[in-house]
């Protein structure tokens, strides 16, 4: 306990406004620090993000069908049924039904969500696993293609 006495005395000797500026520095420091590696971290993740031109190039893969010589479907082969639809042939309470479910904010956001990246890393952090997502929809396209 002296010894921290001691050490705590020589500030003793210091002007207050010495103290608080030494404390700004310092405090700069940290921020400096902090903003340098949050963008070497944004950098290295966003080396790898494909071009936005990719988007018209995407092609989900869809169910193959074998057919017989009278063009009857003989079989069907895939890993998920999918078909391709345009955007007029969802019925409308599908597609905000969809955007109520995964994505409420999807017409007030830029594509991502802060708040929502946020939350899912505090959630995360408390239950020491990958316990919730806080992707928004574009994200989610993001990630599969």
């Amino acid at each position: 306990m002296d010894f921290l006495k001691k050490k705590l005395a020589k500030f003793d000797d210091y002007p207050p406004h010495r103290l608080i500026l030494r404390s700004i520095y310092v405090m700069a420091a940290v921020f400096a620090i902090t903003i340098l590696g949050a963008s070497f971290f944004m950098r290295k993740v966003l080396w790898d993000i494909p071009s936005i031109d990719k988007l018209d190039e995407y092609t989900p893969s869809l169910t193959t069908y074998v057919y017989d010589i009278n063009g009857e479907t003989i079989s069907d082969y895939s890993i998920e049924k999918r078909s391709m639809l345009t955007l007029d042939k969802i019925p409308i309470d599908l597609q905000n039904a969809l955007i109520a479910m995964e994505d409420k904010n999807f017409f007030s956001h830029w594509g991502i969500s802060p708040k929502g990246i946020g939350r899912a890393l505090l959630r995360d952090l408390m239950h020491k696993k990958v316990a919730q997502g806080g992707s928004t929809i574009t994200q989610q396209l993001s990630k599969l293609i």
